[in-house]
């Protein structure tokens, strides 16, 4: 007779039973999972790095940890990159939330690094400038066709296209004649009906 209760076990510091999801995996062990449960290893392992012996080695050993930390990640990048996408997911309006704080908490920071990024990326960034107004120039948006005609974009979207498709052909046609282009019969040809 089979029961649905979930397999539980002890856990050998706090002595509860408990699900199997709580604790954490380990192979060499028969079951292949911990003998603490996921909140004792934490207290354990707080416990631990707080001893003096760990301090020491740490402090006597950071090449060889950083090495083997480093030599780790590159064997498991893409679970450890999975993971880290799957959490900030979970957690994303936490995570800008913090990140927002941050920047307002620390404004000379981050002044300090654009500047930093600006001054080592300036050539991309004056290319990708020049490709986006390049973009603009081609498609003038409406945006644009309210500046130019100086009302706002509310005031715009209440004119008849034929207005607003005219005055940008009006902007095509300056533009060819201040940089001395050909101007095509298209730019030319403008009706207005009213």
């Amino acid at each position: 007779m089979e029961t649905n209760e979930p397999i539980k076990k002890r856990c050998s510091k706090c002595g509860e039973e408990k699900e199997l999801g709580e604790f954490g995996k380990n192979k060499f062990n028969k079951d292949g999972l911990q003998f603490l449960c996921k909140p004792c290893r934490y207290l354990y392992s707080q416990e631990l790095s707080q001893k003096e012996t760990v301090k020491k080695y740490k402090k006597n050993n950071k090449e060889k940890l950083y090495l083997r930390g480093k030599q780790f990640f590159q064997v498991n990048r893409e679970i450890i990159n999975e993971k880290r996408k799957i959490n900030y997911l979970k957690n994303k309006n936490e995570r800008l939330k913090v990140a927002k704080k941050w920047r307002e908490n620390n404004k000379e920071k981050v002044r300090t690094s654009k500047k930093r990024y600006a001054k080592k990326h300036s050539e991309e960034i004056k290319i990708k400038k020049q490709q986006r107004h390049q973009i603009q120039f081609k498609n003038i948006t409406e945006a644009y066709i309210s500046l130019n005609m100086k009302i706002p974009i509310s005031q715009l979207k209440q004119l008849p296209p034929e207005i607003i498709e005219a005055k940008r052909k009006l902007i095509l046609l300056h533009r060819a004649i201040k940089n001395n282009e050909e101007i095509t019969e298209s730019l030319l040809n403008i009706n207005l009906k009213f």
